[in-house]
C-alpha cells in the first residue's frame, strides 16, 4: 500500500463512474476480467464502490454513453453477474475487520499470477488471481469465492483470467 493506513481506511475505491467509461468497456466486454477486477477491488482497504449497472453487465463508453438507463429487465435470480456481486459483497462484509486492520501482502508467485493476503491475529484471507495464459493448480479442496475455476476433491484449477478467494475458519 502506498498510502498511510489512516488514508487507506477512508479511500473511496471505484473502477468506473459517471466520469469514465464503464469497466465492461475498459475490459473490452470480457466479463471474467471485470469479475477479477471487482474481486481485487473488494479486497482492498477503504470503501469499494460499484457504479449502478455493473452488477447487471451494463456497458458504455465515455460520457454520456456511460449514463445509460438501468436495465431492470436483467434483474433475476439466474443472472450470473448479479449473483456474483451478491457473493462478493457477503465476502467483504465477513472479512471487513481483517482487511481494515490486518497486514497486507501482494506477491507475483509466477509470471502473471498474483497472490494477495491479509492477516490479522489468527485470521487470513488469501486470493490467487491468474492473469496468465496457462492454468494454475492450487492444492486446496475448497474456497469461499471462485470464478473461472474447476474444482475436485483436493485441488482447484484456476483457469486463465480466473481467481479464487479463501479464508480460514474464523474469518467469515
Amino acid at each position: 500500500m502506498y498510502y498511510k493506513q489512516q488514508i487507506s481506511e477512508v479511500m473511496f475505491n471505484l473502477l468506473d463512474s459517471h466520469d469514465t467509461e464503464r469497466i465492461l468497456a475498459t475490459a473490452k466486454g470480457d466479463i471474467q476480467l471485470v469479475k477479477s477486477a471487482l474481486a481485487f477491488l473488494f479486497l482492498q482497504r477503504g470503501t469499494p464502490c460499484i457504479y449502478y449497472g455493473t452488477e447487471l453487465e451494463l456497458g458504455g463508453a465515455m460520457d454520456p454513453d456511460c449514463r445509460r438507463v438501468m436495465p431492470w429487465d436483467r434483474v433475476s435470480s439466474s443472472n450470473d453477474m448479479l449473483n456474483f456481486m451478491k457473493n462478493l459483497i457477503q465476502l467483504r462484509k465477513g472479512t471487513a475487520d481483517t482487511i481494515q486492520y490486518g497486514k497486507f501482502s501482494l506477491e507475483e508467485i509466477k509470471p502473471d499470477v498474483l497472490a494477495l493476503e491479509w492477516q490479522l491475529d489468527n485470521q487470513a484471507i488469501r486470493a490467487i488471481f491468474n492473469q496468465s495464459n496457462e492454468n494454475y493448480l492450487l492444492d486446496r479442496d475448497s474456497a469461499d469465492l471462485v470464478s473461472h475455476c474447476q474444482t475436485d476433491d483436493q485441488q482447484v484449477l484456476i483457469l486463465p483470467k480466473g481467481f479464487v478467494v479463501y479464508c480460514d475458519e474464523s474469518c467469515i
